[in-house]
């Protein structure tokens, strides 16, 4: 992305360890659904999440903060978020997306261990 001239604009809240399917343990605290509303007192009438570790991404985009944001997929991380706050969200292969020479950047493959 930064090799196309992609810019980054700050980072997102995510569950603890990218491990989670609610994203309410992150170091920042639970991120809350856009879709989440308040009551006429300012308290939580419904508090909804936005699901998967990479929740905040998905929240960020739902309530229109960011355009687009990145994150990464396990077992479901990005899609479950996007279809939690009614945005797409794709998953595609590691290779697809990042140069194969330069290995810093990689996300760890957790996904066979995860799913086994």
């Amino acid at each position: 992305l930064f090799r196309d001239g992609a810019v980054m604009l700050g980072k997102l809240n995510m569950d603890e360890f990218a491990m989670g399917s609610a994203n309410i343990t992150g170091y920042y605290g639970p991120v809350i659904s856009p879709w989440s509303t308040k009551g006429e007192d300012g308290h939580w009438q419904r508090r909804l999440v936005p699901g998967g570790s990479s929740g905040g991404s998905a929240a960020a985009v739902a309530a229109r903060l960011a355009l687009g944001a990145t994150g990464t997929d396990t077992g479901g991380s990005i899609r479950q978020p996007a279809s939690f706050v009614g945005i797409v969200g794709i998953q595609v292969d590691i290779p697809a997306v990042l140069d194969p020479q330069d290995q810093r950047h990689h996300p760890q493959r957790i996904q066979s261990a995860v799913q086994q």
